[in-house]
């Protein structure tokens, strides 16, 4: 027995085209339907057969027990919730994907409260520095988290629905206050981007005054700085919807910098070491 009657996937680039490929994969929907702006994207879509219909704008969705996913970018969420509120059926839930929560659910209830559609935040820990249905992979998701963040006032159906989906799909699936995940992932995840985007732009800044660096480096600059060739539309709106969190951690790095500078300036090389120690111990915590 199907989980779902329709999937109804709204953005189809990586994560979006991913999330298909991993439902189609697993069985969980009678119907695989996709929204894009793009109608090469659509195309695409359904040449992959990782849909069964899709299209550029909203249509009327068939009845039966929906999931529909929110995958775009995240200043388009607004306006593609506010475009399919009155083609959706009755038995519906809204989830996402994206990497902010707060102002993603403070934003989309009120509007989906209108007809009583049920939200579930959520964020799959996955993905990749690329971009585009062409990029998809079925298995992104497989042993991969997935945080849920619902509220109070979230139906405890709908948050099973949300769970089960993704469990389906391969993943862990853990909750989290839509406030301390913003907290978590500025910490881990929007704090990282910053620091990347800044460490590149400052070796472009220096190679137009010094000359060649930049194909000097090595795996170890191009590993640490792989996600600095993420989408930068994309992080632009994840820094500007947890601008206050990103804003306290970037404080944070800015105060640890200036402590290695100091020491350097000082040339207490124990100090330094031991900051590099502790930094180090920290990262062997990891693997």
């Amino acid at each position: 027995m199907k989980l779902i009657d329709n999937l109804l996937v709204v953005g189809m680039g990586l994560m979006g085209g991913s999330i298909l490929k991993a439902a189609r994969e697993a069985g969980v929907a009678k119907r695989r339907l996709g929204i894009d702006r793009d109608p090469d994207t659509v195309r695409k879509s359904l040449a992959m057969g990782i849909i069964h219909e899709g299209f550029t704008q909203a249509r009327e969705v068939p009845p039966g027990r929906t999931l529909a996913i929110l995958a775009t970018h995240l200043d388009a969420f607004r306006e593609m919730t506010e475009e399919l509120l009155p083609h959706l059926p009755d038995e519906v839930v809204i989830t996402d994907v994206g990497s902010v929560k707060e102002a993603v659910v403070e934003e989309l209830s009120p509007i989906l409260a209108t007809r009583n559609i049920p939200f579930v935040g959520g964020h799959p820990i996955a993905g990749t520095e690329k971009s585009g249905v062409e990029n998809s992979v079925k298995d992104l998701f497989a042993g991969a988290r997935v945080i849920l963040t619902p509220t109070p006032e979230t139906p405890r159906e709908a948050l099973e629905l949300v769970r089960r989906f993704w469990q389906a799909l391969g993943t862990r699936v853990e909750e989290m206050d839509p406030q301390h995940h913003d907290t978590v992932f500025a910490a881990v995840s929007h704090l990282p981007h910053a620091a990347t985007y800044a460490l590149v732009k400052t070796m472009g800044d220096a190679e137009k005054e010094l000359g060649d660096l930049l194909r000097y480096s090595g795996g170890g600059f191009k590993d640490f700085t792989r996600i600095a060739a993420s989408n930068p539309w994309m992080w632009r709106e994840i820094f500007r919807l947890n601008r206050d969190q990103v804003l306290a951690f970037l404080r944070r790095f800015h105060t640890t910098l200036e402590e290695m500078e100091r020491l350097l300036e000082e040339e207490d090389w124990n100090a330094l070491e031991a900051i590099m120690e502790e930094a180090r111990w920290i990262r062997r915590g990891l693997d």
